[in-house]
This record gives C-alpha cells, sequence and structure tokens, in this order.
C-alpha cells in the first residue's frame, strides 16, 4: 500500500500490537473528528496534512465496515 506517498509492504495491524497507545489515542482523535471537533483550532484547511489524512483513511474503513456490516445483516433471515 501506499501511505503518505510511501510504499510500504508492512502488515497494516502492526503498528496497533507495537504501538497500542498510538493507535488509542488517533481512535480517540478519530471520535472526535467525527463529531466535528478538530484537532487545532480553525477549519479543516488548517489541520496538519497528515491528520487529515489520517481522519480520512479511518472514516473510509469505518465506512467500509458498516457497509459490510449493513449488508450482513440484510441477509440474515
Amino acid at each position: 500500500m501506499i501511505f503518505d506517498g510511501a510504499e510500504s509492504w508492512a502488515c497494516p495491524r502492526r503498528p496497533v500490537k507495537d504501538e497500542p497507545a498510538a493507535f488509542a489515542e488517533l481512535m480517540g482523535l478519530y471520535a472526535l473528528y467525527a463529531e466535528g471537533v478538530l484537532a487545532d483550532d480553525g477549519s479543516i484547511m488548517g489541520q496538519a496534512v497528515k491528520y487529515v489524512t489520517l481522519m480520512r483513511l479511518v472514516h473510509s474503513v469505518v465506512t467500509e465496515c458498516q457497509a459490510q456490516q449493513r449488508e450482513e445483516a440484510r441477509k440474515r433471515p
């Protein structure tokens, strides 16, 4: 995968196992982002590019998981 302009062959789950505190902080930041609270003062244009990239990535995965859950629930009798 390519992230932040660099190609990586590492398992994307590895950072979760190696740095659980950092992952927990990311999830906490995402929860705030999802509620409209940004990390820095100002608008989305005033945020760090890496922050916005990470939040959009997490949001994309969350949306994909929710769609899959809805599809699985629809298929259940």
